[in-house]
């Protein structure tokens, strides 16, 4: 088969940024590792049987060129949603105040979120012991998992303490600004929740709207014995940028997990979810919603590893695409044969507004285990026209009515505790809404 043309490009970055690449972060065999992983992999193409609906067509018309170590420092400003930390174009970590920080600790020292060179430097042990653990398992399955570790200069690590429990949802903000166009952007987050643990997280993630970007960002996600997580993300991508989202979580005993993301629109945009529970009594709670318009394009990979007995894991995802939108979602959840007990739940629900809009949808079990309960369920149609009906004689207009039944599919993934944040997620909502339904 002939060679992606971005593979050759990213090998000749490789020679040209390798050096800089150690002296930010080393990582030595890593590297090297995932090189030789990539250049026989190869960048993603649609005939892999886990991209063929994911359609990426333009990522090659750009001469990529690495962020920030051709260019120094970026200039950065203080974003304006208030948080407990900025992470300013995959490089610069600012604390609520906007000053810049190697390291930013909250709620009195238990929760500790630093850069990965900081954190390499300071406790390297752990650093190791978790770094590239998760990702390194998928740097077979194929060449996007490598392309991260080779070029991923910089990072943040998020740690939470043993036993404690946060008096609030702490926000963290990422965002792409004053980067040129044309620019790759890896970036990685190592979460850390430790042993008893409970915490709650509010992530926004941004760009520029006019800017093109190839932003590649990969998430690992250790939670001990009885941590309990909740992560929620809003992503808002220019409809010019490529995001290939990552989100690898490994669960240990009686921890719980809870995780939602509402993605408002992109060029392309692929968010990929494997979950390991490998301990008995874990529960695992993964969401998704999206809303795509114009030409833009959004997909969702969800991996669900049931390793162990005595385990529970739920997932719901639902998509909106009107104009020529692009949606899909494929869900795999393998029961390994000692996997007894299991509890597993798949639905993907979606709504198409217009003719020339599409979602593809793919549930898919695996079970090797006998004494289980699974199910899935995969629906794509048009809003009700009963539903309509009604409203339409109770006097709603027809575009009301439409963003009234619209929101309340919508807003019904949106899982999250905190009710002005909620709120806040469901404006976004609306307005993407008011912009699908013109």
């Amino acid at each position: 088969m002939k060679e992606h043309k971005l593979t050759s490009h990213f090998l000749q970055l490789w020679e040209q940024y390798a050096q800089q690449l150690e002296e930010q972060l080393p990582l030595g065999t890593l590297r090297q590792t995932a090189m030789e992983r990539f250049r026989q992999q190869g960048f993603p193409h649609k005939k892999l049987e886990k991209w063929r609906f994911s359609n990426w067509m333009g990522i090659d018309n750009h001469e990529w060129t690495l962020n920030g170590l051709d260019t120094g420092t970026s200039t950065y400003q203080k974003p304006g949603h208030p948080a407990d930390a900025y992470f300013i174009n995959g490089e610069i970590l600012l604390d609520g105040e906007g000053q810049s920080r190697e390291m930013v600790q909250l709620e009195g020292g238990a929760v500790r979120i630093a850069t990965l060179s900081y954190a390499r430097a300071h406790w390297p042990e752990k650093f190791f012991t978790h770094f590239n653990h998760l990702n390194g398992q998928k740097e077979s399955l194929y060449g996007i998992f490598p392309l991260n570790t080779m070029f991923v200069a910089r990072g943040l690590w998020i740690e939470v303490a043993e036993e404690v429990e946060l008096s609030r949802p702490l926000t963290i903000v990422y965002d792409v600004q004053a980067v040129p166009d044309g620019r790759f952007l890896p970036m990685r987050s190592l979460w850390i929740a430790g042993r008893g643990s409970k915490a709650e997280f509010l992530l926004y993630e941004r760009n520029e709207p006019t800017k093109h970007h190839f932003i590649h960002h990969v998430h690992e996600i250790y939670m001990a014995e009885n941590a309990e997580v909740q992560r929620a993300t809003l992503q808002k991508y220019s409809g010019k940028s490529f995001i290939f989202s990552a989100e690898l979580s490994a669960q240990l005993a009686e921890s719980q997990y809870r995780r939602h993301t509402s993605t408002i629109g992109s060029a392309a945009l692929r968010n990929e979810l494997h979950a390991l529970l490998q301990e008995p009594g874990v529960h695992t709670n993964l969401s998704g919603l999206y809303l795509v318009g114009s030409t833009e394009k959004v997909e969702n990979q969800v991996f669900v590893d049931h390793a162990v007995p005595d385990c529970e894991s739920f997932e719901n995802f639902v998509g909106i695409a009107g104009g020529t939108g692009r949606g899909a979602f494929t869900g795999h959840i393998l029961v390994r044969k000692d996997a007894q007990k299991t509890q597993a739940y798949q639905s993907s629900r979606n709504v198409v507004l217009d003719d020339s809009a599409w979602i593809r949808t793919l549930p898919f079990l695996e079970i090797y285990a006998d004494d289980v309960k699974c199910s899935h369920g995969a629906t794509v149609g048009k809003l009700d026209e009963d539903i309509m009906f009604y409203l339409r004689s109770r006097g709603v207009p027809d575009r009301e009515a439409r963003k009234m039944l619209l929101t309340a599919f919508a807003a019904e993934t949106v899982e999250v505790d905190a009710e002005e944040v909620r709120n806040e997620f469901i404006a976004e909502i609306q307005r993407k809404l008011d912009e699908l339904l013109c």
